[in-house]
């Protein structure tokens, strides 16, 4: 299923998705018919806005404390991916991330 951005922009806010979380929403849009990147892009433009919508941004302590909190160093990227996805987060901020956690401790290289 198409459409374009001012209906899925309907949809969301019928649905009042600024308060619940990325996946929670991007869920919500695949029941009519969205594929599954049709509704993460249909979400993620309506979360980004104009001028009118704050752009969210996840910062560094957060990103420390959500992957602290959920043990990051016992689990792999993909589950730490999914994790923050699941928290609210894109999947692009998700992959981010793990990515720069696990430069800053070492725990890959360079």
């Amino acid at each position: 299923m198409r459409g374009q951005q001012s209906k899925h922009n309907q949809i969301l806010d019928g649905f009042n998705a600024k308060t619940k979380p990325f996946q929670t929403s991007v869920d919500y849009m695949k029941v009519p018919g969205f594929s599954e990147n049709q509704a993460k892009n249909a979400v993620h433009a309506y979360r980004k806005g104009g001028s009118t919508h704050a752009a969210f941004r996840l910062e560094h302590a957060e990103r420390n404390r959500l992957l602290d909190e959920f043990n990051a160093r016992t689990k792999g990227r993909k589950e730490c991916v999914d994790y923050l996805t699941s928290q609210g987060r894109t999947y692009r901020q998700g992959n981010s991330a793990v990515y720069k956690c696990r430069q800053e401790r070492f725990l890959i290289g360079e």
